[in-house]
């Protein structure tokens, strides 16, 4: 990997952290707890996604790595990669942005609900735009 390379996925990396991070902050302005500081949001978010990164890339590579497509164990590992997340989650803001676990469960809830339309409208755009 040349240098070029490992600056712009460095930079790629940190750009997507940010934009995790204002999620988050968004994700608690919309669940109606105390918004955290940017930094703070920046922490939380970014050690989120890489131990849930981690974690994901051992279940996946545990359960539905082979020679064959098995779509029980695709569907098993997604079902445990989400609720490892959701752990994962519960913890950091609980822990980290002080909330109860009720309302850390609905600041989840909130911010996947956010991502999976975010991703669902670049999906839909992706779409019109290929047919073009």
């Amino acid at each position: 990997m040349s240098l070029c390379e490992l600056l712009c996925l460095t930079s790629a990396a940190v750009a997507a952290s940010y934009a995790l991070a204002i999620v988050l902050r968004i994700s608690c302005f919309l669940a109606g707890v105390d918004i955290p500081a940017l930094g703070r949001a920046w922490g939380v978010a970014t050690t989120l996604a890489a131990s849930s990164l981690f974690v994901g890339v051992i279940i996946q590579g545990s359960l539905a790595s082979g020679p064959r497509f098995q779509p029980i164990l695709q569907f098993l590992a997604f079902v445990l990669i989400l609720l490892t997340h959701l752990g994962l989650s519960l913890l950091a803001f609980t822990k980290w942005l002080g909330l109860g676990a009720g309302k850390a469960f609905n600041l989840w809830l909130i911010q996947t609900m956010f991502l999976l339309v975010c991703f669902a409208i670049c999906g839909v755009v992706g779409a019109i735009v290929s047919d073009l």
